[in-house]
């Protein structure tokens, strides 16, 4: 979508014992026309991605 910018951080924290929390930011920017439907469709396709390497992850494919 024209004049439409994602922003991503993600912050890894070692809990220990084998375990890490991984805690992500999603900023959008777009035109006020848009935004809804950048945010919807932007944190949709970001979760299904989500998914998609967990599932690889967890079955030792990834």
């Amino acid at each position: 979508m024209p004049n439409a910018v994602t922003h991503q951080a993600i912050v890894f924290t070692d809990l220990g014992g084998g375990h890490t929390r991984v805690t992500e930011h999603l900023t959008f920017e777009a035109n006020v026309l848009l935004i809804d439907f950048t945010v919807t469709n932007g944190v949709s396709s970001h979760q299904q991605t989500q998914a998609a390497l967990k599932e690889a992850i967890e079955s030792g494919r990834l």
